[in-house]
């Protein structure tokens, strides 16, 4: 009825601020879950990936939550676990003179199996009431969790701007390269606009339209430049280009024959503090 339109089309402007907002967040948490080298191959394959489950985990809570005001988006506070889950998969299995193919279809599985695990702890604590639980944790140690997460997005956001692997400190020494330095500075210039827009603008729409304003604007300089998009990706301003991979060979990355099923030993601990 047309009583409902206004109704339908909030829900449609909602759910495509809500896109704007997440797939490019989606597209970077992918590249810091698997930020080791040996995923690098199937970086495109695997954003694919975790596109596809974080959709799953989205609409599971969007329909099934009694919360009325739910909205299904996907949060960051779990990938530093699933990094450094893949991280070890892919150390354990180089150190035993493994393969690329053995690394990605351990980790699909292993990392799957443990948000899987994870999700049922969730389950319990939520049926026995164990979530007040959360409450003992110490504010410091709250805070100090939420700092790092907040320095680890930022050096995975450094790191995808120069295309270089910043695990630990020495990764910083790169920014005393010129040239990823210059690489750097935009991405940091813009975090650090999209800070002033959160903490100084009230509207709602504020962010949204910076997410979509910054790449736009991007693309615009690239081609308003002599050496557009090729030089571009010469100058390492875009990724290296690479052939389009269809969405059914996404389910075909994992091979159960090459899964190490003896890491989920390795993994146990960083799985526990997620």
């Amino acid at each position: 009825s047309s009583s409902d339109r206004p109704e339908v089309l909030r829900w449609i402007v909602i759910s495509s601020i809500n896109s704007i907002m997440c797939i490019p967040c989606l597209y970077g948490y992918a590249s810091v879950i698997f930020i080791h080298p040996a995923f690098a191959a199937h970086i495109n394959a695997l954003s694919k990936l975790v596109l596809f489950s974080s959709i799953v985990h989205q609409l599971c809570f969007s329909l099934f939550s009694t919360l009325p005001f739910a909205v299904g988006q996907v949060q960051d506070a779990g990938l530093i676990f699933l990094s450094g889950m893949a991280r070890i998969i892919a150390e354990k299995i180089l150190e035993r003179g493994g393969t690329e193919d053995e690394i990605v279809s351990t980790a699909i599985v292993l990392l799957g199996l443990a948000t899987a695990a994870l999700g049922v702890v969730l389950v319990v604590m939520g049926k026995f009431r164990l979530a007040d639980a959360v409450s003992y944790l110490p504010m410091p140690v709250v805070g100090g969790y939420l700092a790092f997460i907040g320095y680890f997005c930022m050096e995975a956001g450094i790191a995808l701007s120069i295309s270089e692997p910043m695990v630990g400190f020495e990764g910083w020494l790169y920014l005393f390269n010129s040239h990823a330095f210059l690489l750097a500075l935009p991405g940091i210039i813009m975090a650090l606009m999209l800070v002033w827009v959160q903490r100084n603008v009230t509207s709602d729409a504020a962010i949204p339209i910076m997410m979509a304003v910054i790449p736009a604007l991007f693309y615009a300089i690239i081609y308003a430049c002599e050496d557009g998009i090729d030089g571009a990706r010469e100058n390492g301003w875009i990724g290296p280009e690479s052939p389009p991979i269809p969405a059914t060979d996404v389910f075909s990355l994992v091979k159960f024959n090459l899964v190490h099923w003896d890491l989920i030993y390795s993994i146990i601990p960083t799985w526990a503090g997620m």
